[in-house]
């Protein structure tokens, strides 16, 4: 998995659920996207997009 597949996922699953507002469906998306964000919590380790970006590229130095 990388960053940009899991914050399109995320993208999804949140259209998904204003799409199902008014139905039961709607909360079942909730936990959907909080297995989506643990992902992504595990990648990027809950740090801000400067800070993952900073540290990637020291990796490539």
């Amino acid at each position: 998995m990388n960053i940009v597949h899991l914050k399109s996922v995320l993208f999804g699953l949140h259209k998904a659920k204003e799409a199902n507002k008014d139905k039961q469906a709607y909360y079942k998306f909730d936990i959907l996207i909080l297995n989506e964000n643990t992902k992504l919590n595990e990648l990027t380790g809950n740090l801000t997009p400067e800070l993952v970006l900073k540290e990637m590229v020291q990796f490539e130095d």
